[in-house]
């Protein structure tokens, strides 16, 4: 996807593409971005590299800077409970692995899915020189999902 990514880029060296295949952002300077966005991505990392990547995201981030991720909370119920289509396993009671069991045609793969309470995540981004300044429920991580949106400042 790299290699793709380099080939169709339009804006020279204004654009720059990274393999991270560390658990930090390391190669990143304190301070350096003023804008930083993520979306259905978190929601397949283990939750504790996930914590990591927000806080990694405070850190790398300009003071007066925007982060918008969006992170599921939770599995979406329904009257008779959980939606059957999926196999829940809980963990500590707060986070929820989801392994759904996808095809197309003759091939199967897994995908797992993570969820962070929506109070974890205010409480990490508070602990950190962020401030979170809106939360919307959104439709991203599927209809077995509640998922929300964080806006978030860096104080």
């Amino acid at each position: 996807m790299i290699e793709l990514a380099r080939q169709y880029n339009r804006y020279g060296d204004k654009c720059t593409y990274c393999v991270n295949e560390t658990d930090t952002l390391g190669f990143f300077r304190d301070d350096s971005f003023d804008f930083i966005y993520s979306s259905i991505v978190l929601q397949h990392i283990k939750p504790e590299y996930s914590k990591n990547y927000i806080r990694e995201f405070l850190r790398v981030l300009a003071p007066g800077g925007i982060m918008v991720f969006q992170v599921p909370d939770s599995v979406a119920t329904t009257t008779s409970g959980i939606n059957l289509r999926i196999f829940v396993a809980y963990f500590r009671n707060t986070v929820k692995t989801i392994a759904r069991r996808m095809s197309i045609g003759d091939m199967f793969w897994k995908m797992e899915m993570y969820a962070i309470p929506k109070k974890e995540i205010v409480h990490l981004v508070s602990a950190h020189p962020g401030r979170v300044v809106d939360i919307q429920e959104d439709r991203v991580a599927g209809k077995d999902w509640v998922s929300y949106r964080y806006y978030c400042v860096k104080e």
